[in-house]
């Protein structure tokens, strides 16, 4: 890592340059008359060469009325600046297209900053949708139809923003999950070498560019967040322009996957995702249509393949180990692809 690289990273999570940066730039934009009077903050980074931040502001208005703010900061790797430069701008798009209020909403966006690779937006309240499943809490039915409405509303603007994916992307991506399934077996790269080339015909057939639109590009129950009658969707770094039917199926495999690693009751996870799909294609009016079934189960295998290639990849061969990952992700994920194109 070079030296500005790491300054980069360094001053994110700096007390006393943050805290002035803060005075200087930020709260007079964001939040006019306001004074900050309180700065604390807190490194939540998980990797070396990437940064996230939690800043903690106290304001005091001239009113005498004290706020405290949550601030959310995330400093992307250097080779993965386009990040942030998508999430704000999907951020953005949909504070202004209606999101910033009523049931729907994402988190407010306070700027993206070239020159500190940084962007800011505000923590939105509430609590995480995967740890409500797991725990069984609440009313789970009304979360789901929230988080459903919520992706609903979002892909009906059909917003022409971001990066497209291509499938000439996705081929590339076939290559390296194929290398990363040697590192389990070489049954198991046979195999899914065998499923993706049978996905990539269909997909060909299926996916039509002119249909792409701006997708959230990583959402989950980990991304969706509850707040009582409101939901907010947060982490837009994945964001792209591509099939909204494919964000579905990860939504859809993703919370499956806690089923596969015992944290939640396959029955519920079962009749939550039914439930969130049959709202979803409703509110999208493509309830009645079977191509629109047969693209979700395609992308499905896409998530699937891709879930297997990730776990293989960080896989560190010992029995312990090879037994967890045949019995977590293994077990489902191949046969459940392979009964697609009836393999």
């Amino acid at each position: 890592m070079n030296r500005k690289n790491r300054w980069i990273l360094r001053r994110a999570a700096s007390r006393s340059i943050m805290e002035d940066f803060f005075k200087k730039e930020v709260v007079p934009k964001y939040y006019p008359k306001a004074e900050l009077i309180s700065f604390q903050l807190k490194d939540q980074s998980s990797y070396q060469f990437k940064k996230a931040v939690r800043y903690t502001l106290e304001l005091l208005y001239p009113n005498g009325k004290k706020e405290e703010k949550i601030v959310r900061g995330n400093v992307p790797s250097r080779h993965q600046t386009w990040e942030i430069t998508v999430s704000d701008q999907a951020l953005n798009y949909l504070y202004r297209h209606g999101f910033d209020q009523g049931k729907y909403q994402v988190t407010r966006p306070l700027g993206h900053y070239p020159s500190r690779r940084l962007q800011l937006y505000e923590e939105y309240p509430g609590e995480i949708l995967s740890d409500r499943i797991k725990k069984g809490k609440g009313n789970l039915k009304k979360d789901i139809r929230l988080a459903s409405n919520w992706t609903a509303e979002f892909h009906n603007l059909k917003a022409k923003l971001g990066r497209v994916k291509t499938l000439k992307a996705i081929r590339e991506d076939m290559g390296h999950f194929i290398k990363n399934y040697s590192k389990h077996s070489l049954k198991i790269q046979a195999d899914g070498k065998k499923i993706l080339e049978h996905f990539y015909e269909a997909i060909q057939k299926q996916c039509n560019p002119k249909k792409s639109f701006l997708i959230h590009g990583d959402l989950n129950a980990n991304n969706i967040v509850i707040n009582k009658n409101q939901v907010g969707v947060i982490d837009f770094g994945n964001a792209w322009r591509f099939d909204p039917l494919c964000e579905i199926a990860n939504y859809l495999v993703q919370l499956e996957l806690i089923t596969w690693r015992g944290e939640a009751s396959s029955r519920l996870v079962n009749n939550l995702n039914s439930l969130f799909l049959k709202t979803y294609l409703k509110k999208t009016k493509q309830n009645h249509n079977q191509l629109a079934q047969r693209r979700i189960d395609l992308w499905k295998v896409w998530w699937m393949m891709q879930i297997t290639a990730f776990a293989c990849s960080i896989f560190v061969d010992t029995k312990k180990n090879r037994a967890d990952l045949d019995k977590t992700i293994i077990k489902h994920t191949i046969p459940k692809s392979k009964a697609v194109f009836n393999l």
